[in-house]
C-alpha cells in the first residue's frame, strides 16, 4: 500500500507556499481518513477518489453522511452549486488533491459569510486527544 508524508500530500496538493492551505489540506485528509476509518498516510494526493474506497458516488447515503460532516467541518451551509462539483459525475476521475483544492475554494468563497468558523489547526485535533 502507498503511503505518502503530510508534507509529501501538501506539495501534491500544490500547496506547500501557502502554510495556512496546507494545515486546512492536512485536516482534510485526517478527516477523510477518519470518515473512512483508514490511516490519514494511505490517503494519497494523487489517487483518485474511487480507489480510495472511502465514498463511492453510487451510495448516496456516504455522500450525504460526509457532505453533513463537510459543512460541520468547514462551519458552513453548502448548497448544490457548492456541493455538486464534488458529487457529480465524473467524481470517480477526481483526484483528492483536485477534491482538497475544490473544499478549499468553497471554504474561501464562504468564509465571508458571518456565521462561516475556519478549519480547525491541523495539530489541534491531536491535542484533543482525537486521534
Amino acid at each position: 500500500m502507498m503511503k505518502q508524508s503530510d508534507k509529501e500530500f501538501v506539495a501534491a496538493c500544490g500547496l506547500a507556499d501557502d502554510p495556512s492551505a496546507a494545515l486546512a489540506a492536512v485536516h482534510l485528509r485526517e478527516e477523510l481518513a477518519d470518515f473512512g476509518r483508514v490511516a490519514a498516510d494511505s490517503i494519497c494526493a494523487k489517487v483518485k477518489i474511487i480507489n480510495t474506497g472511502l465514498i463511492h458516488p453510487s451510495d448516496s447515503i456516504d455522500l450525504i453522511e460526509f457532505t453533513f460532516q463537510m459543512e460541520k467541518l468547514l462551519g458552513i451551509t453548502l448548497n448544490e452549486t457548492d456541493v455538486r462539483p464534488l458529487v457529480d459525475a465524473g467524481v470517480e476521475d477526481m483526484k483528492v488533491r483536485t477534491w482538497v483544492r475544490l473544499v478549499l475554494e468553497i471554504r474561501k468563497r464562504k468564509m465571508a459569510q458571518p456565521s462561516a468558523i475556519p478549519l480547525p489547526r491541523a495539530d489541534s485535533s491531536h491535542s484533543e486527544g482525537a486521534h
